[in-house]
């Protein structure tokens, strides 16, 4: 079952680098509520993905569920990987928090060019009714994750969260 991705070079070395980043952002976080006493906003549990998901398992029988959500964390890698690189290069950002990125940036791409492979390779292995039921879900699927990503009540929040923090500490 396994065996179409035993050849795809550095699957399982994507855990790693992201329990590292995991850990590191971790303590940042403490960091940044030790030195300026802000909590964090509380997560609400879901996801912009787990939300769009949603709506294609709504869509599709049962039996694809999970094939479905390999090929959405597939995606989702490789858009995050576009949103880091589009904050690593826009001019506001500081220079040391650039720096900072350059590794996560790194890995991330790594993971993107896995994670392209790996849906190549399941996308290959589908069978063609399973292929049209899935082609068939995934615009309503990428309009509720850009719909989501863009209507998200964490990401306001967010914004807030930064003005309340850019006016403490300018």
């Amino acid at each position: 079952r396994h065996t179409r991705f035993r050849n795809v070079t550095g699957v399982q070395t994507c855990a790693l680098p992201i329990c590292y980043h995991a850990l590191a952002s971790e303590d940042f976080l403490r960091q940044v509520i030790q030195v300026t006493g802000v909590q964090p906003l509380p997560h609400s549990g879901t996801t912009n993905r787990s939300l769009s998901l949603e709506v294609a398992f709504r869509k599709l029988p049962e039996s694809l569920h999970s094939k479905f959500e390999f090929i959405a964390v597939c995606l989702a890698e490789n858009t995050i990987t576009e949103e880091l690189i589009d904050v690593a290069s826009n001019a506001g950002v500081r220079a040391d928090v650039v720096q900072l990125m350059k590794d996560h940036v790194m890995d991330e791409l790594r993971h993107s060019h896995i994670f392209s492979k790996m849906l190549q390779r399941f996308s290959a292995s589908l069978e063609q009714q399973e292929k049209g039921m899935i082609q068939a879900v995934l615009p309503d699927f990428i309009v509720a994750l850009v719909r989501a990503a863009n209507q998200s009540e964490h990401s306001e929040r967010s914004e807030e969260h930064t003005s309340e923090l850019q006016s403490r500490f300018g």
